[in-house]
């Protein structure tokens, strides 16, 4: 975060690359990060409450990432990396902000885009998104859908 040391960044979970993260951290002197390991249940959803925004930086080929659905749930605009299903959760500009992965460029572009923007409307746009796309209503009548098609096809045969 040295491109950003007014912000603040939270860390939290544990992986195999956090030995490595909290050697740059402490080599470039980062005051602004902080470690806070696996968290879960009401701790977690505490930081997210309190959180401006989610960051997901992954280089992974994700289908549907629960972080990025929890965070909309809490309606935070999601920072994301640009790559599998996230870029399906993520509209650009609208509920969220997308980067190149591993991009330390396009993630600092990215985090300024969030502050430039208007917020409210870019956090109400992330709830309104997973009411819209992903409620259990949603699901139900897709799944009904779904089930209605098969049925009709088997008995065509």
């Amino acid at each position: 975060m040295t491109r950003h040391p007014d912000k603040k960044l939270l860390i939290v979970g544990q992986g195999p690359y956090e030995e490595e993260l909290r050697g740059i951290v402490k080599e470039h002197g980062l005051t602004n990060v902080d470690f806070l390991g696996f968290k879960q249940g009401e701790e977690l959803w505490e930081l997210v409450r309190k959180s401006k925004a989610i960051m997901v930086p992954s280089e992974w080929y994700e289908n549907c990432s629960m972080t990025v659905l929890e965070g909309k749930a809490y309606s935070k605009p999601i920072v994301a990396s640009s790559i599998g299903g996230i870029t399906e959760q993520v509209k650009d500009g609208e509920n969220g902000f997308l980067h190149e992965p591993g991009d330390v460029e396009s993630i600092s572009n990215a985090i300024e885009r969030l502050y430039s923007s208007s917020y409210n409307d870019v956090a109400k746009n992330s709830r309104l998104d997973l009411d819209e796309r992903y409620s259990k209503e949603v699901y139900y009548n897709q799944l009904s859908s779904l089930y209605q098609e098969v049925i009709n096809a088997r008995s065509t045969r």
